[in-house]
């Protein structure tokens, strides 16, 4: 997907704030625009599960209610997983309604559901190396860190980008349980 010239990614948001920029919409508008991607992606999962409920054991098995950054998305997510009948009165209610009157005729749900799943497991295992890479760099600033808590690490980091790269060049027809959780 091309980004406009109005819309930069963050990084090269960020990398115009430090030359200088003054203004801070380049920086917010490109994290409008990943809160608006991401949001596509958390609906786009749970408008196939409400269509082919009968996976739900197995986006159970691989996602959380957690992984869902959108908040209206995160509280279908956990409506949901706990099984019990929605509040026809609240928003997830309403969202559940709207995922599912927006529905198109012949879409394969369950592709999009594999799909969907596997982008959100990369989101979330790419957050958890961030995290990890943070936490060395800091280590490694400080002094702190003993060789073999950095060689953890490291390590680790390695391992989460290894399963990243998987999902990433995974086969569209893989099945769902073929991920990882």
């Amino acid at each position: 997907m091309r980004r406009s010239r109005s819309c930069p990614s963050p990084a090269r948001a960020l990398t115009l704030r430090k030359a200088g920029e003054r203004s801070a919409a380049p920086l917010r508008a490109a994290l409008s625009a990943r809160a608006r991607g991401e949001a596509y992606s958390d609906r786009q999962v749970l408008q196939a599960l409400l269509h082919v409920p009968e996976h739900r054991e197995e986006v159970l098995a691989h996602l959380s209610p957690a992984d869902f950054r959108d908040p209206a998305a995160a509280a279908l997510a956990r409506a949901l997983w706990e099984g019990g009948p929605l509040d026809p009165t609240g928003p997830e209610a309403a969202l559940e309604r709207e995922l599912i009157a927006e529905a198109l005729p012949e879409t394969d749900w369950e592709s999009v559901l594999q799909g969907g799943v596997r982008r959100l497991l990369r989101r979330r295992l790419e957050g958890e190396r961030d995290e990890l890479k943070h936490r060395l760099e800091a280590l490694e600033r400080n002094g702190r860190g003993a060789t073999g808590e950095i060689a953890d690490l490291t390590r680790r980091i390695e391992e989460q980008s290894r399963h990243i790269s998987e999902l990433q060049h995974h086969e569209p027809s893989t099945r769902l349980h073929d991920g990882t959780r």
